[in-house]
């Protein structure tokens, strides 16, 4: 079975320092030919023991649609990722991690978020993880009924930080 991913700020190889990597989307569609599995946000793989390696990713997102299986924010130790979502943006899948090892932070000014299942606020332990809604309309458990809403879910030092000045969850 073959794996489709889409990764922005990914550290890969052998060079020195920090990888950034930033989308801005105004309209369109992201994905993958048949689907992308994943949308890794803040990325490292490969990691040796060079200095200053991480990995930046960000989505500024104010239009079109990423449609994917699953959405990761800062997905591993010292990775950091960003989205930014307004206006008509759509981000649809099945979970949505908010810093899931690493530091992910998801900024609402408009926009939506549909999710299947569930969205993770900080969920490793050292993991941080910061949802900002401001407004647009985040929905868990879409068409299936079966979705959740996690601040801070595994045992450990995380952090997971909620703010809500409008929109809907």
């Amino acid at each position: 079975e073959s794996k489709h991913y889409i990764v922005l700020g990914d550290y890969q190889g052998d060079v020195a320092g920090p990888i950034k990597a930033t989308i801005n989307m105004t309209g369109g569609t992201l994905m993958t030919t048949g689907g992308a599995d994943n949308l890794r946000i803040g990325d490292l793989t490969n990691i040796s023991s060079k200095p200053n390696q991480d990995g930046h990713g960000e989505l500024i997102m104010s239009g079109g649609l990423v449609s994917v299986l699953d959405v990761f924010l800062g997905n591993t130790v010292d990775a950091t990722g960003l989205l930014d979502l307004s206006s008509t943006g759509l981000v649809e899948g099945r979970n949505m991690w908010v810093g899931e090892y690493g530091t992910g932070t998801l900024n609402m000014s408009g926009g939506e978020v549909q999710l299947t299942q569930t969205l993770y606020v900080a969920n490793r332990s050292g993991s941080t993880g910061t949802a900002t809604i401001a407004s647009g309309t985040i929905t868990t458990g879409y068409g299936t009924g079966n979705g959740g809403f996690t601040i801070g879910n595994n045992a450990g030092s995380n952090d997971g930080v909620l703010n809500v000045t409008g929109g809907t969850i």
